[in-house]
């Protein structure tokens, strides 16, 4: 068997400088090399990330819940905020959900996602959600509207 199967991964993303990262790179292959571990390298098209357009229609859908929804916060109805409703609706996006205690330890905050983070398939798949959400909890949409 040969040295310790390690994974490292490399992210040339438009604006970057290619020559440090081939450096980088190949400075990482040779040191593995010299260490007789065995070397794999793949190259794959990134993720897009989530585009501006899809991001602008993520805050109208959000600001259609903040206007027409109340919600049940300590007990009783309120308007939340836009920002409030992202809280919200990530944290139900994924069937897995995460909560942690604050950090007085007495109380509980549902870990949501970042959608900066969001690939523009997934992007699509929340909008797609928040969209049923919307019709469910009967939020009338105007963000689709010219």
């Amino acid at each position: 068997m040969h040295g310790e199967a390690l994974s490292m991964n490399f992210y040339l993303r438009r604006g970057m400088e290619i020559d440090p990262l081939i450096k980088l790179v190949h400075r990482e292959v040779a040191r593995r090399w010299c260490e007789n571990n065995e070397v794999e390298i793949k190259v794959t098209n990134a993720k897009t990330k989530r585009s501006v357009e899809q991001n602008a229609l993520m805050w109208k859908l959000l600001a259609d819940f903040s206007r027409a929804k109340a919600w049940e916060v300590n007990g009783e109805a309120a308007k939340l905020s836009a920002e409030d409703w992202k809280h919200l609706t990530t944290a139900s996006f994924e069937t897995l959900q995460r909560m942690a205690p604050n950090l007085e330890r007495n109380g509980f905050v549902m870990l949501g996602q970042s959608t900066s983070r969001f690939s523009q398939q997934k992007m699509s798949e929340y909008i797609e959600f928040l969209t049923a959400t919307a019709v469910d909890l009967n939020v009338p949409i105007s963000a689709r509207e010219g």
